[in-house]
C-alpha cells in the first residue's frame, strides 16, 4: 500500500496514515449509513443561522439533518427529498424538496426547491428565530415557500447529519460553531469544531472528491 507524502513526511489523519486512494477533498456521502455525528446538540435555540455549502448530484441526493434538544419546541431540522407521500400529495411536489422545520407545537415548516441548484456548488443559509423561520437562501437568493409541512416530527436529542449522493462542508452555526469539513472530509480530524467544541464523528464509509 502507498501513502500521500508532503515535504517528505507521510500524512497523517485521525492517528492514520492517508493512502493515496483517499482524496484531499469534501465528504462524499453515498446512503443513509454515512453519517456526521455532533458530539452534542448544537446550540440553536433563539435567533440563529446556520449555514453549509453543499454538491448535491442528482434527484437521488438526499440528507436528513437533525439538531433537536433534549427539551423544548425550538429546534433545527432540515430534510431533503425524504417527504413523507400524504405531503407530496398534498403540495404537489416531488423531488428536489427541501422541508425545514423548527417547531412542533403548532407546527412550523416550511417547503423549498433546490432543483435549479442541483449539479452545482450550493450555498445553503437558513435564518430561524425562536420558532420561526426568518429566510433560506440559496447561493444568496431568497427562496420562497412552496408550501407548509402538517406533520410533527421526533427525535429529541437528535444531533447527526445523514446524506447520499452529496457532499457537505463549512457547516456553520454563526457565532457558535463552525466545521471546515476538509480536506480528508471523511475523518473526525476534518470535522473538528473551530469555534466551540462540538467536535464530529464519522460513521459509515464515505468517500472523498475535490470541488473545489
Amino acid at each position: 500500500m502507498s501513502y500521500l507524502t508532503y515535504n517528505g513526511k507521510m500524512i497523517r489523519a485521525d492517528n492514520k496514515y492517508v493512502t493515496k486512494f483517499e482524496t484531499p477533498g469534501q465528504i462524499y456521502m453515498t446512503d443513509i449509513n454515512d453519517q456526521i455525528v455532533f458530539s452534542s446538540v448544537p446550540n440553536i435555540t433563539g435567533s440563529k443561522t446556520i449555514s453549509a455549502d453543499f454538491y448535491l448530484d442528482s434527484s437521488m441526493s438526499g440528507f436528513s439533518w437533525f439538531w433537536y434538544p433534549e427539551s423544548g419546541d425550538d429546534f433545527f431540522q432540515a430534510i431533503l427529498n425524504e417527504l413523507p407521500s400524504f405531503e407530496q400529495t398534498q403540495l404537489g411536489i416531488y423531488d428536489y424538496v427541501l422541508r425545514v422545520q423548527v417547531k412542533n407545537s403548532p407546527v412550523y415548516a416550511r417547503v423549498y426547491s433546490l432543483q435549479p441548484y442541483v449539479g452545482q456548488i450550493l450555498h445553503l443559509e437558513i435564518i430561524k428565530g425562536t420558532g420561526s423561520i426568518v429566510s433560506v437562501k440559496a447561493n444568496g437568493d431568497t427562496l420562497s415557500s412552496l408550501g407548509n409541512g402538517v406533520y410533527t416530527t421526533g427525535g429529541v436529542g437528535s444531533k447527526t447529519f445523514y446524506g447520499g449522493v452529496l457532499s457537505v462542508w463549512n457547516m456553520e452555526v454563526a457565532g457558535e460553531h463552525k466545521w471546515i469539513g476538509y480536506p480528508f472530509g471523511n475523518t473526525d480530524a476534518a470535522w473538528v469544531d473551530t469555534i466551540g467544541s462540538n467536535d464530529v464523528s464519522i460513521l459509515g464509509s464515505p468517500g472523498t472528491r475535490n470541488l473545489l
